[in-house]
């Protein structure tokens, strides 16, 4: 019989976005990013030889920044930014091998 824990956490960004244009009285300018947290642990409990017990979970934060975008035309900018979002998922698990 044994017992044997193991943790993972991670951290991920992603930056992207265009640009359309050059001239200053036209072009369009858009950012975006995706920010993730993930935090996971995971525990295995050793019964016998044959008999294995394995649970956990799981946390993921999402923070989304899905458009930082300005257009600009004819000299007049506009900014169609979108909001800001984020979203946070959970999951345990079970299993018996």
């Amino acid at each position: 019989m044994g017992f044997q824990r193991n943790t993972e956490a991670g951290f991920r960004h992603y930056d992207y976005g265009f640009k359309i244009g050059e001239n200053a009285n036209d072009n369009y300018d858009w950012k975006s990013k995706i920010i993730t947290y993930n935090f996971k642990p995971k525990y295995t409990y050793f019964i016998n030889a044959k008999n294995e017990l394995t649970f956990g979970g799981e946390a993921i934060l999402y923070r989304f920044n899905p458009a930082n975008a300005v257009s600009v035309a004819e000299g007049v900018s506009s900014d169609i930014s979108l909001e800001k979002r984020q979203a946070f998922e959970t999951s345990l698990y079970f299993a018996n091998e």
